[in-house]
């Protein structure tokens, strides 16, 4: 199987806040063994350890597409009044696109929610960087 998510936490339980043992890399080949309902543990050299099926696939991914200013995903539909009028209190959606780029917990949601830049999210919980969030 592929890792499908840019990056992906493989924890030591079935479950989201388990520790991590180690991050998996879009594309990397792994091999799957049990289920644990939406868990898979995947055996490494290591120690076993366990990711959620969503991010995995019998096929390879498609590179993941190079970081752009335009978000990803579309934003929520706003009513009419809304949509014509600018966001002059929000940051723009600038160059930044990893962790250690972010300066506050608060710019990285944002660079997550209204900029589209989802490898921020790299275990796909709706927390971006993890380390200081």
């Amino acid at each position: 199987m592929y890792v499908t998510s840019a990056s992906l936490n493989c924890r030591a339980k079935p479950r989201p806040t388990s520790d991590v043992l180690e991050k998996l890399s879009r594309g990397e080949q792994v091999s799957a063994g049990e289920t644990n309902g939406s868990w898979v543990r995947l055996d490494r050299i290591e120690a076993d350890c366990w990711v959620a099926q969503r991010f995995l696939s019998e096929s390879q991914p498609d590179p993941e597409p190079a970081a752009s200013a335009a978000p990803l995903y579309p934003r929520p539909a706003r009513d009419d009044a809304t949509q014509l009028a600018p966001r002059r209190s929000a940051p723009s959606c600038g160059i930044k696109w990893k962790c250690g780029e972010m300066d506050s917990c608060a710019e990285a949601y944002h660079y997550l929610n209204d900029c589209g830049v989802g490898r921020l999210d790299g275990d796909g919980d709706g927390v971006p960087c993890e380390s200081i969030c």
